[in-house]
């Protein structure tokens, strides 16, 4: 995998469309920071009014709508980042094709009517994310309470051994995260572009095809580190520029990764346990041009 033909492929594409590219990300981009300002409020309400909350006045009224809101918060984010995903899922077609069809605003609606599985696939991911941590994090609570328990019954400092193998436990921990973070990373363009597949599936095809591939992934989200910490200085309006570039990137990765695993001979991709189709290179529009085709069969002579 060549980080910088990923790269080039996704410039290239955001170029090639890049009205629609730049609208589906002031769309979605657009509405997620929108949903984010109601949250700003309640959040510097609800510390302004710490006193009266804690005497009890005042404390129904924004603890409900802190509540009321905080379920809104799990449900509408993820949909925005799968309708999102569907929006580049349609762009990277219609750039390969050459077509001058652009997304419509009914294409976007529609994206986001469909976009139901990414609340699944957000929650229970990282759910899973988290899980693996905690398989870490655990052991490093337990070894670092009995450590500073036993330093201040004794009154020593806690032993350089010790607070070795702490930190180790830490970093640890935190390779697990980045780790599971990546293996699952494409479960957004396999529900974008097979949503009949399901969550489990999906997060059963992202740890297939990502292993072997995690380093090199990791170096890829690596390199776009210096356009965030430049989005973060413009408060994520960069983003609306920046986010095109990124995505596209990473369904060009996601589409990579499918052709390598179909070329490996392993078990076949299914994205519905029950269909008996299965991905091949040819589906991969970015780098399935470049295989050779089937020879055509030999005309018999008729005598």
């Amino acid at each position: 995998m060549e980080i910088s033909k990923l790269k080039q492929e996704a410039k290239n594409a955001v170029k090639n469309k890049k009205k629609p590219f730049i609208q589906a990300s002031f769309l979605y981009y657009g509405l997620a920071l929108l949903f984010i300002i109601p949250y700003i409020f309640i959040i510097l309400k609800i510390a302004d009014q710490t006193s009266d909350i804690l005497e009890g006045s005042g404390f129904l009224p924004v603890i409900l709508i802190y509540f009321i809101y905080l379920a809104f918060a799990i449900v509408i984010p993820p949909m925005f980042i799968m309708a999102y995903a569907k929006s580049i899922n349609q762009l990277a077609k219609i750039n390969e094709s050459g077509s001058e069809a652009k997304l419509t605003f009914a294409d976007f609606k529609e994206n986001f009517k469909k976009s139901g599985c990414g609340i699944g696939n957000f929650w229970w991911t990282y759910l899973w994310i988290y899980l693996w941590m905690l398989a870490t994090l655990v052991p490093f609570a337990l070894i670092s309470t009995v450590a500073v328990t036993i330093a201040k019954v004794n009154t020593d400092d806690i032993p350089v051994a010790l607070f070795i193998v702490l930190l180790v436990l830490y970093f640890l921990a935190f390779a697990v995260l980045i780790n599971r973070s990546i293996a699952y990373g494409m479960n957004w363009f396999v529900l974008a572009e097979h949503p009949e597949s399901g969550v489990l599936n999906a997060m059963k095809i992202s740890k297939r095809i990502t292993k072997g591939y995690r380093g090199i992934l990791f170096l890829l989200e690596l390199s776009f580190i210096g356009w965030g910490i430049l989005a973060g200085l413009t408060c994520g309006i960069l983003y609306f520029w920046i986010g095109p570039y990124y995505a596209m990137t990473k369904y060009n990765a996601y589409k990579f990764l499918l052709e390598e695993y179909a070329k490996s001979g392993k078990e076949p991709i299914k994205f519905v346990e029950t269909d008996n189709t299965a991905y091949s290179p040819q589906d991969n529009p970015y780098f399935a041009k470049d295989l050779p085709k089937d020879p055509e069969p030999e005309e018999k002579n008729e005598e």
